[in-house]
């Protein structure tokens, strides 16, 4: 929807370079999307008053030139560290004309929650869906039309390492730029409200953000994975200890079978080649029996005896590594913790 300060808006883009906020949370491939929208026209200055990096860039779109400033990553308005305290002011500030807020696909309510601090704040806003198809994957992808009907302001799909959906970014901010949106459902505060943020009002925007990814978030059921699959036959009673009796075995078989051949070389080589150097450089030395003797039988045979053990441990651990990494191990303590309880 439009306000009175469109005309605000008009006035100040024919003045001077319209200026674009370029917001989100951490990780949520928001500088990705500045790189992508303004390549290598961009700077680094430092927030006024502190020492927060930001990086400023040009980003060519169909009303012009527009001044892109990509904020540090926050996930709340309330300050509580000089980053987010640097986000939340440029957010309050008037000489931004737009705030583009990056909303990822796969943590949608978390990043809505800011966009409702946003919108508080009075700011016009379009948001940007990123992570689209990772949430896919995970049968968790937003419609975005039906974000951008529930938030009511545009929502465009983007991916800043393949080049998607920035044309259609840009027009959307050229638009909005001309008619700011502004987002509905949200009841705009003063800054002082919206950083002082009360129970009452965040139970409110907690209300909004859950009534809006209802009605984003097309409704499924997620079967059941292969991994869920294995994990519930593992922990089932009467699988379960059968299973783990057989894992036993293997790495018993493991341990034993494959590694004898290689502990009987360890051994053939210490009782063979290197015991016989060592009696030929002791012979050569002139040493005594006994000397010898001691050298060779008592050293380097207990020497050897232990080395012949290595292939053995380290074929037991690298087993019971692999199974720890697979989580399995855990799996045996639940089914041992059955077993002992009877």
């Amino acid at each position: 929807m439009t306000t009175p300060s469109t005309s605000r808006v008009a006035l100040v883009q024919a003045e001077r370079t319209a200026s674009v906020l370029l917001v989100g949370n951490p990780n949520v491939g928001k500088s990705t999307l500045f790189n992508a929208l303004t390549k290598a026209r961009q700077h680094v200055v430092n927030a006024p008053g502190t020492t927060v990096a930001l990086a400023e860039g040009t980003w060519r779109t169909d009303c012009g030139d527009v001044t892109l400033v990509d904020l540090p990553g926050t996930y709340s308005l309330i300050a509580r560290s000089p980053d987010e305290q640097v986000a939340a002011d440029a957010v309050s500030d008037p000489a931004h004309d737009l705030a583009v807020v990056v909303l990822d696909a796969t943590a949608l309510s978390r990043s809505l929650y800011l966009l409702g601090q946003i919108a508080r704040a009075g700011r016009p806003v379009i948001a940007a869906l990123t992570m689209v198809d990772l949430a896919e994957t995970r049968g968790l992808a937003p419609d975005a039309a039906a974000l951008s009907g529930a938030l009511g302001v545009p929502v465009v799909e983007a991916n800043g390492r393949s080049g998607k959906g920035l044309a259609e970014l840009g027009a959307a901010v050229s638009s909005a730029l001309e008619a700011p949106s502004y987002v509905t459902g949200v009841t705009q505060r003063t800054k002082e409200d919206v950083i002082l943020d009360r129970l009452s009002d965040a139970q409110e925007l907690f209300d909004w953000v859950e009534a809006v990814g209802d009605a984003a978030v097309p409704p499924s059921v997620p079967g059941a994975t292969f991994t869920d699959k294995i994990d519930r036959a593992l922990l089932n009673p009467w699988v379960g200890p059968a299973a783990f009796l057989a894992v036993v075995w293997g790495v018993f078989q493991l341990t034993t079978v494959v590694a004898a051949p290689l502990m009987d070389g360890v051994a053939r080589a210490i009782g063979g080649p290197v015991s016989d150097s060592l009696s030929a450089v002791l012979a050569l030395l002139r040493a005594p029996a006994w000397l010898e003797s001691f050298a060779v039988g008592g050293i380097l045979a207990g020497v050897g005896t232990v080395l012949s053990f290595i292939p053995l441990m380290a074929i037991m651990f690298a087993a019971v590594s692999a199974l720890e990494s697979t989580g399995y191990l855990a799996r045996v303590a639940v089914v041992a913790d059955r077993a002992m309880r009877r």
